[in-house]
Formats: C-alpha cells, sequence, structure tokens
C-alpha cells in the first residue's frame, strides 16, 4: 500500500510538472508571437517606409534617363568624337600659333556646346554630378589646350599623341560615362 502511494505520488508530481511545464511554454510561446508580430509590424513600416523611397527615387531615375540622357546622350558622343577629331588638324610636329589658336578655339567651342546642350540640364537635376562632370571637361579641356600650346610635344608623333591626346581623351570619356550610368539619384 506504501508503495502503491508513493507510486500515485510520483504520478501526481509528474503530471503536476508535465502540466506545468506546458503552461509555461504555452506561455512562452504567447510572449514570442507577440513580439515576432510586434517586430514584423515594425519592420513592415520600415519597409513601407523604404519601398516609396525607393520608388520616388526610381521614378527621378526614369525622368532623368528618359528626359536629359536617352535624347542627350549623342551630344556626349558628339563631344568626344570632335575632339578626337583635332588629330586630322595636325598637320605637323611644328604648329604655327594660328593652327594653335585654331585648334585651341576648336576645342573650346566644343566643350561650350557639350556644357549648353547637355551639362546645363544636368544641373537642375543634380548640382554633384553636374559638377563632376563639368569638372572632368574642364580637366579635359585644360590638358589639350596646355598640349596644344607647347612647343616640345611633337603631336604628329603617333606615340606622342596618343599619351598627350588621345589617352586623356579616352579617359575622359570613360570617366564621363561612368559618372552618368551610375548615377543613382
Amino acid at each position: 500500500m506504501i508503495l502503491l502511494c508513493i507510486e500515485k505520488s510520483s504520478w501526481f508530481n509528474l503530471e503536476t510538472l508535465s502540466n506545468l511545464s506546458n503552461v509555461i511554454i504555452a506561455f512562452l510561446t504567447l510572449i514570442l508571437g507577440f513580439y515576432v508580430f510586434v517586430y514584423q509590424k515594425n519592420k513592415d513600416n520600415k519597409s513601407d517606409e523604404e519601398t516609396e523611397i525607393n520608388r520616388r527615387k526610381n521614378i527621378k531615375l526614369q525622368w532623368f534617363k528618359e528626359i536629359i540622357i536617352q535624347p542627350k546622350i549623342d551630344l556626349v558622343f558628339k563631344f568626344y568624337d570632335q575632339i578626337n577629331s583635332i588629330k586630322n588638324k595636325i598637320n605637323g610636329n611644328d604648329l604655327n600659333d594660328d593652327e594653335k589658336i585654331e585648334i585651341i578655339n576648336f576645342i573650346k567651342k566644343e566643350q561650350s556646346t557639350l556644357r549648353k546642350s547637355f551639362l546645363d540640364l544636368i544641373q537642375h537635376i543634380n548640382n554633384d554630378l553636374h559638377s563632376e562632370l563639368s569638372l572632368n571637361v574642364d580637366k579635359l579641356t585644360d590638358n589639350l589646350t596646355d598640349v596644344i600650346s607647347n612647343d616640345e610635344f611633337k603631336l604628329k608623333n603617333e606615340v606622342t599623341y596618343n599619351r598627350e591626346i588621345k589617352s586623356k581623351v579616352e579617359y575622359s570619356y570613360s570617366e564621363f560615362l561612368s559618372k552618368i550610368f551610375n548615377y543613382c539619384g
């Protein structure tokens, strides 16, 4: 009889302990469920805000692409093609002052055309991008002007021309396009 009582008592304790652990697990599950609900709701609110910001940014980028880049990118290509064409204006290793002035004025005219037709539009979209692109074109113009003005360079020589003019034009061109196509708004 005592043995039966001890077994009943153990059984009762195990059953009580089992019920108590079920209650604790249910309570912890409820707390965890509430936490996940609140966390997910806050995350969704933040996600909605980020989605709206991204949507506005995408619209701005789409307008930038459709209004400025697509119709005006040919002006950028034309500018760099024209700058590359100065090779045809170099008739000898020693340019006289009139030839230098003509080439420099040509470069500045092309720069001015690009500035008025393309860069000024970008200024209204993003001033930083405009500054970077303008600085790129100004630096190229200054470099080319210095090279053309310098009598020490024998520009009819292919190696000298490639080093002093062509490589700088290509670098400027790739940087210009990179800044435009990596623009994120």
